[in-house]
Order: C-alpha cells, then sequence, then structure tokens
C-alpha cells in the first residue's frame, strides 16, 4: 500500500510526476535496448565461435589424420598438448573405436576409458549413431561452450574391442571469457548511452517544467482571484495546448459569474415584482445614513393599501401583482430623488424623506394620498382604492431601524382604526391603541381556529301566509368575556388578513350542524331554505369545491334546502371565468342568490347568463322608501322587482322595519320579507312538534 502511494503519480506534484514518468521511460527503454542488443551481440558471438570452432576442427581432423597415416603418436600426443595453450578450448580428446581415450588435453584423461566422462561419451556416441562422417559443432546446454566432434581414420594402436564403428575426435571450447567481454562492453555503452540519454531528458524536463510552470502558475493566480470574488481578472493565457483550454474555461466562468454576481446583487437589493428597494436593501441604507450622520433628521412613511386584500382575491393574484406595480410606479414618481421608497411586503411600502420639516411632510403625505386614490385600469376594470399613512421621525420616534419602523406601524394601525385618519403621525399614546389591536387580531384567528363562530338565524318571511320560509344564517363572535363582538369591527380584521376562506368554512360548518339537528324528525313538506353568505375568496379557492361536498355529504338534509347568497363583487374580473363554477354549485342542488343587489358592479348583460334563483333588495334602498315625498328611490325597488319577474327570479327585501315598507312591498308584488319588523337574528325557534310533544 505505501508503494502504491509512493508511485501514485496522480497525488504528485506535476514536475515531479513528470519526471519520474521520463526517468522511468528512459530506464525501461535502455533496458530493453540493453537487452535487445546484447542477445543480438551473443547471438553472433556464438555463430562465429561455432564457425571457427568447426574449422579449427577439420584442420585438427586432417593434422591427427596424417600423423597418424605415418603412426607418429608422439605428434598426435604433441599437438593435442600444444592445443592447450589456446585460451578459448578446454579440452580435447581423441578417443579409438574401442573406447579408449588414447591421446587427451589433460594428463589425467589419457588412457582412460569414455565411459568415465559422460558428456564426452554421449556426444561421441550421438554421432556414431550418426554416422554421418560430417563435423557436428553445438553450444552445450549450460551456454558456456562449444562442443564439436568429427570421425578419425582408424587408429593404429586401436584393440579389438570396439565401442563405436570408429575413431573421433572430440573438443570443448570456452565461451565464458566473449561473453564477459560481451557484457563489459554493453554495460559500458549502456552508461554512456544512459548518461546521454538522462542529460538529454534533463534539458527536455527543464525546458517543459519552466513552461508549465509558467502556465500553472498564472492558472493558479486566476483562481485564486476568482475564489476571492475577484470576477473582473481573466488569465488570457493564449496558448494552443491544454493549459489554454483551461485557462478559457476560466475565464469564461469568471465572466458568468461576473455577471451573475451583479444580477444576484440587483436581485438581493430589489424587489422581484415592483423593482423597488427590498426590505434588505432599506435596512443597509438606512444604517450607512445614520452612522454617516447620525444628527440630521428625516422621515420614515409607512403606508398600507386599505382591502386591497379584496382585490388580491377577486380579480386573482396575477392583477393584484399588475395593481402592486401600479401603485410602486407612482410612488417613485411623486418623490424626488433624494428620497428612498421600498416595498416592505405584500401591499406595504416604506418611505424615506430627506427632508425632517413637518410643513414638508404634510405636502408630500398628501401628494401620496391624493396619487394613490387615483383609479386604476387593470383588465378593463375601474379599481379605486385608499391607503393608511403612519409617519415617524428620526430620532425622536426611535434611534434605530428597527424602532422607527415600529413606530410608523403603530401610527399607520392608528389610522386604520380612525376612519376619519387617512395619515398621521406616531405619538407615544398610540402604543396601547396597538397593542389593544394587535391582541384583538390574534384573538380573532385563535377564534377562528377553535371553531368559534357562532350562527343565528334571521327569518324570511311571506307576508301573505306569516310563515317562515326560509333562514339567513349571519356570523357572531364573543370576546374572551363572553361579550358579542360586532360584525363591523371583526369582518375588517378577517379580510385584511385574507382568513375569509378559513372564517367561511368554520360558519358554514357550525351552521349547517345546527340546522340539520333542528331539521331531524321535521315533517318534509314546507321546510325553511338556509341562506349562507358566499364570498367571492371563496369561489376562487382551489378547494371551495373539497370543502363544499364535504359539508354536503355531512349533513344530506341541509344540503336540499341549501341557498347560496353571492355579492356584487362577482361581476369584478372575468365574470365569464366564474360561469362554470356557479353551474357547478346548481348541479349539486343548491340555490344561488345574489345578495344587496343594486350597490356594487352589477351588469345586466351578464345577470340573464348566472343561473339565479333569488335577488335580494338591500336595504338601503327600502330605508329610502318614501309614500310622501321623493319617489326615487321608490322607483328603484319598482325596477328591480320588475327586472326579476321578466327574469322568472324570485325576490327577498332586506332590512324591513315598518309596517308603511310591508305594506309598499306587498303592493309592489314582494312578499318575501327580512328585516327587524319580521323577526331579528338569533337562534332557531322549537321546532312545531316538539313544542305539543311537551
Amino acid at each position: 500500500m505505501h508503494f502504491y502511494r509512493l508511485l501514485n503519480l496522480a497525488k504528485m506534484p506535476v514536475a515531479l510526476a513528470f519526471l519520474v514518468v521520463m526517468v522511468t521511460t528512459a530506464l525501461l527503454a535502455g533496458a530493453l535496448s540493453y537487452g535487445l542488443s546484447y542477445l543480438e551481440q551473443r547471438a553472433l558471438l556464438v555463430d562465429t565461435r561455432l564457425e571457427a570452432a568447426q574449422q579449427r576442427l577439420v584442420e585438427l581432423q586432417g593434422t591427427v589424420n596424417d600423423f597418424n597415416r605415418r603412426d607418429n603418436h608422439h605428434a598426435i600426443t604433441r599437438e593435442v598438448s600444444r592445443l592447450t595453450s589456446n585460451k578459448h578450448l578446454k579440452r580435447v580428446a581423441i578417443v579409438g573405436a574401442d573406447g579408449e581415450i588414447h591421446h587427451a588435453s589433460r594428463a589425467g584423461m589419457r588412457n582412460m576409458p569414455v565411459t568415465r566422462f559422460p558428456q564426452i561419451e554421449s556426444v561421441l556416441r550421438q554421432l556414431d549413431r550418426d554416422d554421418s562422417g560430417r563435423v557436428q559443432v553445438n553450444v552445450a546446454k549450460d551456454g558456456r561452450s562449444v562442443i564439436g566432434a568429427l570421425p578419425l581414420e582408424p587408429l593404429s594402436q586401436a584393440a579389438d574391442v570396439r565401442q563405436f564403428q570408429q575413431a573421433y575426435l572430440y573438443a570443448e571450447f570456452d565461451l565464458t571469457g566473449d561473453l564477459a567481454l560481451l557484457r563489459y562492453h554493453h554495460q559500458n555503452s549502456l552508461v554512456y548511452i544512459g548518461l546521454a540519454v538522462l542529460l538529454l531528458l534533463g534539458l527536455s524536463f527543464a525546458l517543459l517544467y519552466l513552461g508549465i510552470k509558467h502556465s500553472i502558475q498564472k492558472i493558479l493566480i486566476g483562481t485564486r482571484k476568482l475564489a476571492k470574488g475577484d470576477y473582473a481578472y481573466r488569465i488570457a493565457l493564449n496558448e494552443p495546448n491544454e493549459f489554454g483550454q483551461i485557462a478559457d474555461e476560466i475565464d469564461r466562468m469568471a465572466e458568468s459569474l461576473e455577471a451573475n454576481t451583479r444580477e444576484l446583487t440587483y436581485l438581493a437589493e430589489r424587489d422581484l415584482l415592483t423593482g423597488l428597494t427590498n426590505r434588505y436593501k432599506l435596512y443597509q441604507l438606512l444604517e450607512k445614513r445614520i452612522e454617516q450622520d447620525p444628527d440630521t433628521p428625516f422621515a420614515l412613511l409607512f403606508i398600507d393599501l386599505d382591502r386591497f386584500k379584496i382585490i388580491n382575491d377577486t380579480l386573482g393574484h396575477q392583477n393584484g401583482d399588475a395593481y402592486l406595480k401600479v401603485i410602486a410606479q407612482r410612488l417613485q414618481e411623486a418623490l424626488s430623488a433624494e428620497d428612498i421608497v421600498a416595498r416592505f411586503g405584500g401591499d406595504e411600502f416604506l418611505v424615506v424623506l430627506e427632508s425632517a420639516s413637518k410643513d414638508q411632510i404634510h405636502a408630500t403625505t398628501k401628494t401620496l394620498i391624493d396619487v394613490l386614490s387615483k383609479r386604476v385600469v387593470i383588465q378593463e376594470q375601474k379599481l379605486f382604492t385608499s391607503s393608511s399613512i403612519g409617519i415617524a421621525l428620526y430620532p425622536s420616534d426611535g434611534e434605530s431601524i428597527h424602532e422607527l419602523i415600529k413606530a410608523a406601524d403603530i401610527a399607520m394601525y392608528q389610522v386604520k382604526s380612525n376612519d376619519a385618519l387617512r395619515w398621521s403621525f406616531y405619538h407615544e399614546s398610540f402604543d396601547n391603541n396597538s397593542i389593544n389591536y394587535l391582541a384583538f387580531r390574534t384573538y380573532i384567528k385563535q377564534a377562528i381556529e377553535s371553531g368559534l363562530v357562532t350562527p343565528v338565524f334571521q327569518p324570511q318571511v311571506d307576508a301573505r301566509t306569516n310563515e317562515v320560509v326560509g333562514y339567513e344564517a349571519l356570523a357572531r363572535m364573543q370576546d374572551e368575556r363572553g361579550q358579542w363582538i360586532s360584525p363591523a369591527q371583526f369582518l375588517p380584521v378577517i379580510e385584511e388578513n385574507g382568513w375569509m376562506v378559513e372564517f367561511s368554512n368554520v360558519m358554514y360548518t357550525n351552521a349547517m350542524m345546527k340546522f340539520e339537528h333542528w331539521l331531524y324528525d321535521a315533517p318534509l313538506a314546507g321546510r325553511p331554505t338556509l341562506s349562507l353568505n358566499l364570498t367571492t375568496m371563496q369561489l376562487n379557492h382551489n378547494d371551495f369545491f373539497k370543502d363544499l361536498d364535504r359539508l354536503l355529504n355531512a349533513f344530506p338534509q341541509t344540503a336540499k334546502l341549501l341557498e347560496l347568497e353571492i355579492t356584487e363583487g362577482i361581476f369584478i374580473g372575468n365574470i365569464a371565468s366564474k360561469l362554470p363554477v356557479l353551474h357547478s354549485i346548481k348541479r349539486r342542488g343548491i340555490q344561488i342568490a345574489i345578495d344587496d343587489f343594486g350597490t356594487g358592479y352589477s351588469s345586466l348583460s351578464y345577470l340573464k347568463k348566472l343561473p339565479l334563483d333569488r335577488l335580494k333588495i338591500d336595504k338601503s334602498f327600502v330605508q329610502d322608501i318614501d309614500l310622501d315625498g321623493d319617489l326615487n328611490g321608490n322607483a328603484i325597488i319598482e325596477t328591480i322587482i320588475a327586472m326579476a319577474s321578466k327574469l322568472g327570479l324570485s325576490v327577498v327585501s332586506e332590512g324591513v322595519e315598518t309596517q308603511e315598507q310591508l305594506d309598499f312591498l306587498q303592493a309592489e308584488s314582494c312578499h318575501i320579507i327580512q328585516g327587524y319588523f319580521t323577526g331579528r337574528p338569533g337562534p332557531l325557534p322549537p321546532r312545531p312538534e316538539l313544542e305539543k310533544s311537551q
């Protein structure tokens, strides 16, 4: 494992890795070259020695045969002995056909049977079997000598006993010295060549290393600057190799990061919807403003759009966003370049006025109120809204950003709680009012989550028979002491905070549960209807039908008698998109009525297309009935009743409080009456069958 780590080139510095690769390559190349050259030279040397041995043996054969013919044995012995002076000749033996060594280069071998020397015997017997009469020269198995043998003419001193067919000459030549010399020369050559190669590699490596080091250093400088956020730096290596490609990629990455950083910085400091300064950037600007000039006063305005949630819920969030963009543009146009306008969140905006003069603040605030109250056209709808503005002064109302925003926020809520105010400076006395408002808001939220919404039921009476034909369920809530809270107090809080869907679900559940229990065992004939108010926010909610079907399944008897009252706010926006929703309600067997008809945005062209069952005349028209004076108010009621009759719709008149109003309505054929004159909101009355049983 340690050896592997040592040779792991990927973990080495580049220069060292190159050096290791170069040296290793040189050594391997040298070793391979040396091996191939040595083997080639060795083979050539052996071939040369074989050829020389064969020639020497042929010469020796002629000499020995010549002396043998003359029977000059001493000359043969002398000639063989003389051969021992040849350093390449290890030993020579002349063996007769009788198997005796008659002459030898070594005295100890003479007159000895050849069987005492197995190697010589083996070679001669092989030659004897071959019977070719040719010289045989071969390399020994150990590769250290050349062995040659050839036949001789019969020796004169040979005995009658024959071991071989004829006499033979055996010679063994030594290759050890030649091979050692060959290795020596090759080793010297290898050393010289190796030194030359290493010198050449060293020079090449030095040049390569310097070039690579220069490129890597420039790339490292670029990456370090990139890591420190200096995205404007460019490596600009301009080399047509891999380092140049890497440098170009890093430069492109720096360009991309530089562009992304600019965009992210902008996005981090700007509101994505309106393009105004966002809350994060505003805090930074105010902190810098206070730090650099702590003694110069300025004003902070907290602006909240009144009832914006109604626009958002009726027209949809997309059109609500378009409305906010218009408001943001108007704020920017109404302020000077020195002032700051920021979106704080939702429909809330903050404005920082550099001028702390109260007269200038009054003038600017009045301008903003006028600008924000102007008509805005969205999707061909003319929208009007107002604003509530709270003002805090630095440093008298707060020396930190959070204190100033809190003071301006409290002043803004003071404006909201007083219909006569549109803007107000912060005052310490507002703190208690703000705390009370926040506590009330928290209580309302908790009451909705706990299901503490009480339904009361106001009867709808047929004046011709005095029979109750229906009940409208109205929501009531109690405070922590059990005192009833006016709907005029809790409904605005619910609308402003976007809790209407949750509130309505609780109200529907409680009202239908009470009505279902009240209907239990009541006669099927003549059962009154139950009317529930349906807001546009509920219609636009994704889970409306899921919640409605759950209630219809839970209270099947009430489901058969249910009527939903929609307000004329349904005409705001794309009415055609709401028609499928209303038809789906009708398919569930539910009646639909328009509540407070004549006071909103009714479009007569669409009125005939809506799947309606009933119109409810708003109480403001009923209260304007004048039998002795101006008849304009009466004419409106007469027109509504006539129009409903033409459209085949029944009519309910709300807010009937006097006999004169009742008489007028009956005279105009409006017989279904709802108001204090026929019954106040309250609990459901005891069932007649229960009264009889008691």
